[in-house]
């Protein structure tokens, strides 16, 4: 699934509830630390959840612990620091641009938060790029469906009828992908292939 389908809460469910891991990369951390590639980002914390403490990168401790929610129905953790800790730290600008607040965290839940980070750290990897790779296939095997063979309705009413209805679709959508590549010339070759539109453009350079 692509970015927009993709979120903490998905993974765990999917997982948790259907025995299903779902493959697509997380939205970024949208922190200006993280953003601008310096300073100190969530990751840089550590979270201990049986004490309910978080620890800085500089091993102080967090001062306040409190659950609630984001205004949508989502639970999420408020963690503030003491603000002794963080007006005489050094590295204060690196953490937080407030003048007098102190650094202020919003966690998910435990297994949410942990599969995020892992999410995020796996996604720049060769080997999930590999994975997530196979979508490209499937999009196109989606956009042809939809577009050529009207998936998204049916003549049918009932769902046996439907069902069948879906079957001869997928048998004629293989029919036509297996024709144009016995009368490709040259042969077509394998996904992911580049777009026309991209093929003129390298030529035009």
């Amino acid at each position: 699934m692509d970015t927009a389908y993709v979120s903490s809460e998905l993974i765990v469910q999917s997982q948790s509830e259907a025995g299903i891991e779902l493959i697509g990369p997380v939205p970024p951390d949208t922190s200006w630390q993280a953003r601008e590639g310096q300073g100190y980002d969530i990751g840089h914390y550590q979270v201990d959840w049986q004490a309910e403490q978080v620890s800085c990168p500089r091993g102080k401790q967090s001062a306040i612990w409190r659950e609630g929610d984001d205004g949508r129905g989502h639970r999420i953790i408020h963690v503030a620091f003491a603000k002794s800790d963080c007006a005489e730290c050094a590295v204060r600008g690196q953490c937080t641009r407030a003048a007098l607040r102190p650094r202020v965290l919003k966690l998910r839940p435990q297994a949410q938060h942990e599969a995020l980070q892992q999410r995020r750290q796996e996604q720049s990897s060769e080997t999930f790029k590999q994975r997530y790779a196979k979508r490209a296939g499937i999009e196109g095997t989606l956009s042809q469906g939809t577009r050529r063979f009207d998936l998204r309705r049916t003549p049918y009413r009932g769902q046996a009828k439907t069902h069948l209805h879906h079957i001869l679709s997928a048998i004629a959508m293989n029919l036509t992908r297996l024709v144009a590549w016995l009368l490709s010339d040259p042969p077509l070759g394998p996904y992911p292939r580049q777009a026309r539109f991209a093929a003129l453009a390298i030529g035009c350079t």
